[in-house]
């Protein structure tokens, strides 16, 4: 192969991966799904219930049988979907987004005493919040970035099978993700670390266009 010839390859090849690339950071929608754990919800609806139902039934037994009757246990099994996310990013800059983002997650608290009596409890939190995000490290295949968002959640707590124990509440909701990575260009992945409603670790995929 001639030298010009290859010089000209060469030349090719650089400026096609200089576009590429230029493309990709320029794009400037994003929608992302993903899957979080360990969220502020979850751990408060958790450990209220782990609590609330310990201190209840202590004092419900102890006056049962201050009243010369038996006390019951229970045995208690708490699952929970995790915080399910969907969102869109506008990219103002090739380092800046902002965006919305809304989250659902279901604990589901089950009772079964010794008795033969049970209870499933369960709440749904539904979350609606604005985000912004900035990319400490722009490549069109890596990002690593942090974000913060803020919004609202609405609580609905009820038993299951009984339309009349039913009560919710509005609540300030907040995300903080100092660290956040993205491996892929047009379509990739994410992981995150962060505290609030998404959850102590969040995971899943996204597509810019």
């Amino acid at each position: 192969m001639k030298p010009i010839t290859f010089a000209l390859i060469c030349a090719w090849m650089v400026n096609f991966h200089q576009s590429s690339a230029q493309s990709n950071l320029g794009l400037k929608h994003e929608i992302y799904g993903g899957w979080g754990a360990g969220s502020v919800p979850q751990i408060g609806i958790t450990l209220g219930s782990i609590i609330g139902n310990a201190l209840g039934n202590a004092i419900i037994n102890g006056i049962v049988t201050e009243l010369g009757g038996t006390g019951v246990t229970y045995e208690e099994k708490i699952t929970g979907t995790g915080a399910i996310s969907v969102g869109y990013n506008y990219y103002v800059s090739p380092r800046w987004s902002v965006g919305c983002q809304g989250v659902f997650e279901r604990v589901s608290d089950r009772l079964e005493f010794s008795n033969g009596n049970v209870g499933t409890y369960r709440s749904d939190v539904l979350t609606g919040m604005v985000r912004t995000d900035f990319r400490w490290v722009n490549k069109p295949g890596f990002k690593f970035y942090s974000g913060a968002a803020v919004g609202g959640s609405n609580l609905r707590h009820y038993e299951v099978g009984d339309p009349t124990n039913e009560n919710s509440e509005l609540m300030l909701a907040w995300q903080a993700t100092p660290l956040g990575l993205r491996f892929g260009k047009n379509i990739g992945i994410y992981l995150e670390a962060g505290l609030g409603w998404d959850g102590l670790i969040k995971g899943g995929i996204s597509a810019r266009f």
